[in-house]
């Protein structure tokens, strides 16, 4: 146990800020808080996707002086920054976030920025950075990956220590970096889950008109990794057999407004956006929870949060075979090829007659945000003690690294 409260400042993904959306570095700090005195770093969320939405971020967060006010148990941080261009922005940011280190003066830094906010580092500060998801897409143009990944191998290398979400992405980030990688999966809150109350529940049932009716789940945000084509057609031929059978389609995503508009008389429940403090009670609204996601691009190196948080919900859950999945094993979890509706519609009847086992539970305590958070102090503190960082200190079922 940590005899004083040290200090942490935590830098999400570049993309990304607190707002709805769940975010591994926001839950793994709300967590470390327990332990450190947290400072995580946010910016603005452009309402839309459109130009105008972002170009009315980019200036807020321009013109904005620096704050620091708490919410909840964590201490928000606003600086000055720049988005765009990203040549420019790199730099600036590194002078507002060298001042911010400066002065805030924390025992540790983590983050998970891929190109907007450079760590400069001195003795006294131990620094992570965390691989969230492999840097860069098939989608981005080649001077955006060239300057993603110029800055990430320049974070790697100042780093004291580098963590992974995934078995298959530890493994990708050594052999490109040739540096110790530790296996840090995703997780999620299992008490919100537990304190979900029945009367929640029902009420949310009533709501969506799902009372009577054999819900499969789909939760998440939507883009062209979800496969929710896909998803729809399995739903579509699953219902045929199973008359009451409902498709939840929970978040928000590119895609959802089109489907929408095409299968609101379907069968299938589309809620849009829900509030990250909301969304355990959604969870416990379903009986089977799917993941259709083909295995392309970043999937395959993924560590899917939402089919732990299923698993948390004591909930079956059919997926694609992802090789986190696959390496992982968990004992509610049904891997079936995707691209195959026949099959996937076996998988579901199948995951309809089974009933979750008490003993399941201790394997998905594992995956708790506060176990996860515990072992990246355990990490923190054997660097900050001066003492070689071994990978059984940390791994929850196995890890990677050159002793």
């Amino acid at each position: 146990m940590i005899k004083s409260k040290k200090s942490i400042l935590v830098i999400p993904p570049s993309a990304l800020s607190p707002s709805k959306h769940k975010i591994r570095e926001r839950e793994l700090a709300e967590h470390l808080s327990e332990f450190y005195q947290v400072y995580y770093l946010s910016w603005t969320v452009p309402e839309e996707r459109d130009i105008f939405s972002r170009f009315k971020a980019l200036w807020h967060d321009l013109n904005r002086k620096e704050k620091v006010y708490r919410e909840n148990k964590l201490h928000i941080v606003e600086l000055t920054m720049l988005r765009r261009p990203l040549f420019a922005a790199r730099h600036f940011n590194q002078i507002q976030t060298t001042r911010l280190i400066q002065r805030l003066n924390p025992d540790y830094v983590l983050s998970g920025s891929t190109f907007l906010h450079p760590v400069v580092t001195d003795r006294r500060i131990i620094y992570c950075y965390d691989f969230y998801d492999i840097p860069t897409s098939e989608m981005d143009s080649f001077w955006i990956r060239r300057l993603i990944n110029s800055f990430v191998r320049n974070e790697v290398k100042k780093a004291d220590l580098v963590t992974a979400v995934s078995h298959n992405l530890a493994e990708v980030v050594e052999k490109t970096y040739r540096k110790s990688v530790h296996y840090l999966p995703n997780g999620t809150s299992l008490s919100k889950f537990q304190s979900v109350l029945q009367k929640e529940i029902c009420n949310l049932k009533n709501i969506y008109n799902l009372q009577n009716k054999f819900v499969i789940g789909y939760i998440g945000n939507f883009g062209k990794w979800s496969g929710l084509d896909f998803a729809i057609k399995v739903f579509q031929r699953f219902k045929q057999e199973i008359k009451n059978a409902v498709l939840f389609i929970v978040g928000p995503g590119e895609d959802v407004e089109r489907y929408k508009r095409k299968y609101l008389k379907d069968g299938i429940v589309f809620t849009g956006i829900v509030d990250r403090n909301d969304i355990y009670k959604y969870f416990q609204c379903i009986d089977i929870g799917i993941l259709t996601s083909p295995l392309i691009g970043f999937r395959d190196y993924s560590f899917p949060i939402k089919v732990i948080e299923y698993s948390a919900a004591r909930k079956i859950v059919v997926s694609t075979p992802v090789a986190e999945l696959r390496q992982i094993k968990l004992p509610n979890v049904l891997l079936t090829e995707y691209g195959s509706v026949d099959e996937w519609v076996t998988a579901l009847m199948k995951a309809r007659e089974l009933i979750w086992n008490s003993s399941w539970d201790q394997v998905i305590e594992e995956y708790d945000w506060r176990t996860i958070s515990q072992k990246l102090v355990e990490l923190f503190e054997s660097c900050s003690g001066g003492k070689t960082v071994q990978r059984s200190d940390m791994v929850l079922s196995g890890g990677y690294g050159r002793e």
